[in-house]
């Protein structure tokens, strides 16, 4: 009996110790490939899903066979991606779940960024997960289903049976599953859709679904429902207090004084760890405005990174820190160490004390090709304080290099083969793609218009405006 007792005792401590500290377990993902030798597959997730980082936690290559195989630490189930060189398909995973996955030869897309081929299509086998994969994807087909096929009643008319009923049928549905997650993903996605087919107030959706409840910081349908929400409530609040706002924000020192300003509504008064969300989210929204002071905003939010006293928000608000200061004027840009045709090693630390233009350019891309003769007659203009640099993506450039050599340019051509995440980091979406470096590393202007778009006037201005 003392040894039952034990067991017992010991099982019950543990499960105490998963709520209160989380308890991870491993996560294995393998499977084949056909596109090339040394793919990059990799296993993403949000660092958080309110600040959206990503992060991952988990990469391979694919052998000579095609075959990766990936393992990575996960305390809860959590959204995430695979991710095949810089293509993503949404998974959901599960701690101590194994998923097999099958991953077909990619079409690529001329002149478009290999970042924006979103879903990565994939055959997917997943064990011990409890049918949460599955399910999702099911309810998810169903759900749009039905608002396809019913948009006319949800939001034209008041008329609450039809939703109602299909909530009935869903949860029938999945009555077996035992999944906490689905259970509320389910939850929120009707809370989501009374609430826009404004079916319930915004007092209630507080009332009802956010200030009395806990926060499921990492269920996606949950997330993507605040954020939405407050979006909305947020818009509302600013337009009335624009001026007020911008004010707090731009004050040096703590976030007290804006936690205050949205606490005078009464409700969000009641919750203190909804309203440091809400003043994350705010914060974001208008971090980019000309008028706001952006070193400001980013003291407030270091400051909440260690004062708040709960540790999800901590967290958050460190993350907040880094997606909004990534490519952000004054902030250090992503360095990077790459080839040229010669094969010699070429980083943007090299480049320091002189202005820089990035060009992103695809192997493939015939107007990149036109828009270099552009760009050398901007870089003359600048006499001496602007160079070039072309990053090309793609395994095979010779055509790119034969051009260059046949039109004398004299600028460093570098290499991105399609397994780096260089691009990625840059967040460039399309080719070409200009991005402008200050002289001390650091980002100028991360989407600069076309040759053709007034660039030059853009290069002048931030040229005026860069302090030595």
């Amino acid at each position: 009996m003392k040894n039952t007792h034990w067991i017992k005792s010991t099982f019950v401590g543990l499960t105490l110790f998963t709520q209160l500290f989380g308890w991870s377990q491993e996560v294995s993902v393998s499977g084949t490939s056909l596109g090339k030798t040394g793919d990059l597959v990799r296993v993403l997730v949000y660092a958080d899903q309110f600040s959206m980082l990503e992060q991952t936690i988990a990469s391979s290559q694919c052998d000579a066979q095609g075959h990766f195989e990936m393992v990575a630490s996960l305390a809860e189930t959590t959204y995430g991606f695979l991710a095949f060189n810089l293509e993503k398909g949404e998974l959901y995973l599960t701690p101590g779940a194994t998923y097999k996955v099958e991953i077909p030869q990619q079409q690529s897309v001329a002149q478009g960024s290999v970042f924006d081929k979103i879903p990565l299509q994939f055959d997917l086998q997943v064990t011990n997960d409890g049918g949460l994969q599955t399910d999702i994807g099911m309810f998810n087909l169903l759900y749009n289903q039905f608002i396809y096929d019913n948009a006319q009643v949800i939001y034209r008319s008041r008329n609450k049976q039809a939703i109602a009923e299909f909530k009935t049928e869903m949860e029938g549905k999945f009555k077996d599953s035992k999944s906490e997650y689905l259970k509320n993903y389910i939850h929120y996605a009707f809370v989501s859709l009374d609430w826009l087919s404004k079916r319930i107030s915004n007092a209630q959706v507080l009332k009802q679904e956010i200030l009395s409840k806990p926060v499921l910081y990492n269920n996606i349908q949950y997330t993507d429902f605040f954020k939405s929400f407050f979006d909305n409530y947020l818009d509302v609040y600013s337009n009335r207090h624009y001026d007020q706002l911008i004010q707090v924000l731009n004050n040096p020192g703590d976030y007290l004084p804006l936690k205050h300003m949205l606490q005078q509504d009464t409700l969000l008064k009641s919750d203190a760890r909804v309203t440091e969300l809400a003043m994350m989210l705010l914060i974001s929204r208008n971090f980019y405005l000309n008028e706001v002071k952006k070193e400001a905003v980013i003291e407030k939010l270091k400051i909440l990174s260690f004062e708040s006293k709960f540790k999800e928000n901590r967290e958050i608000a460190s993350h907040f820190i880094d997606k909004l200061t990534q490519l952000t004027y004054g902030y250090p840009a992503p360095e990077f160490s790459l080839e040229n045709e010669r094969g010699e090693p070429v980083d943007l630390k090299s480049y320091h004390g002189r202005f820089v233009l990035l060009n992103f350019i695809s192997n493939n891309c015939q107007i990149c090709l036109f828009e270099l003769d552009q760009i050398q007659k901007i870089s003359a203009s600048f006499k001496g304080k602007l160079d070039l640099l072309t990053l090309v993506v793609g395994d095979d450039n010779s055509q790119v290099v034969k051009y260059k050599n046949d039109k004398g340019l004299r600028w460093e051509f570098l290499t991105i083969t399609s397994q780096m995440i260089l691009p990625e980091k840059y967040h460039v979406r399309a080719y070409p793609s200009y991005i402008l470096i200050n002289p001390d590393g650091t980002i100028a202007n991360a989407t600069m218009p076309m040759p053709n778009e007034n660039m030059e006037a853009y290069i002048t201005r931030y040229i005026q405006r860069f302090r030595y």
